[in-house]
């Protein structure tokens, strides 16, 4: 399951949280990328299993893509 997401920005480092437990990185980059290049995209996995745990970060190559990435997915569902 996952529930709304929410972003919060560092830079052009972005918290990425509410994920869909099932979200590969591919995945989230592929969310963010329409908003400019992303150069990392990251899911937080459980050290043991190997799971998602719910959140993971995205990192752009311009910060200005980052808040136009918050203003329009800020507690957005995502593969909800």
């Amino acid at each position: 399951g996952g529930g709304g997401g929410s972003a919060s920005e560092s830079g052009g480092k972005l918290f990425v949280r509410g994920l869909n437990f099932d979200s590969t990185e591919k995945d989230v980059e592929d969310l963010f990328i329409k908003f400019g290049k992303v150069t990392e995209a990251r899911v937080a996995t459980d050290r043991d299993t190997g799971a998602s745990r719910g959140f993971g970060f995205v990192t752009f190559e311009d910060p200005r893509d980052a808040d136009d990435a918050i203003r329009q997915l800020d507690n957005s569902e995502f593969m909800g």
